[in-house]
């Protein structure tokens, strides 16, 4: 996925202030990416972008060089993006009443092949309550399995589970709604 990347840093544990901007220059529009699938505006991601970059500039001597940045940056970004959402938002996580809610996968085929631009995606993710959109970004976008989202939100598993249910439900309807909206004006 992220193939050979352009290295801009080198072997030492501090970085040069060139090398440090030719990281932020490259970087900067995939940290904001990563943080407008996690906060309500670009105000509120373009503030994670900075203290993403502050935690980079401050944090390079426990990067391994030898690794790939990308990956190093995202969890960078991710992590600081969960932390002003603690910080910023009242995260809201809802229980469901049911013990047992299904395991779900974040989009299944109900619909044919739908295709939205990047930027109506991000504003579609943005709808969703604060909850929702952070456990469904975390399981579908990032990756990570249940157990994995309790432990970065600090909540149980089941709560997860139901808030990805949740997320999907809630999307799928806003889906319908701009299919049936899209359709009505053709």
């Amino acid at each position: 996925m992220f193939g050979r990347q352009k290295t801009y840093h080198d072997k030492k544990s501090e970085i040069s202030k060139e090398n440090f901007e030719n990281i932020f220059n490259t970087y900067k529009s995939f940290v904001l990416a990563i943080a407008m699938r996690y906060l309500r505006c670009k105000d509120d991601a373009n503030d994670v972008v900075q203290e993403t970059f502050l935690n980079v500039y401050l944090n390079y001597s426990k990067y391994d060089t030898e690794k790939p940045i990308i990956p190093w940056i995202k969890k960078i970004a991710i992590n600081t993006s969960l932390l002003y959402i603690r910080k910023n938002y009242r995260l809201q996580l809802f229980e469901n009443e049911f013990d047992v809610i299904p395991e779900v996968h974040p989009f299944s085929n109900d619909f044919d092949e739908i295709i939205f631009p990047v930027e109506q995606m991000i504003s579609i993710l943005q709808n969703l309550p604060d909850g929702y959109r952070v456990v469904f970004s975390l399981y579908a976008i990032e990756g990570l399995n249940h157990k994995e989202i309790a432990e970065y939100l600090e909540i149980s598993e089941s709560t997860s589970r139901t808030q990805l249910f949740k997320a999907r439900k809630m999307l799928k309807k806003i889906v319908e709604t701009k299919m049936i909206l899209f359709h009505e004006r053709a």
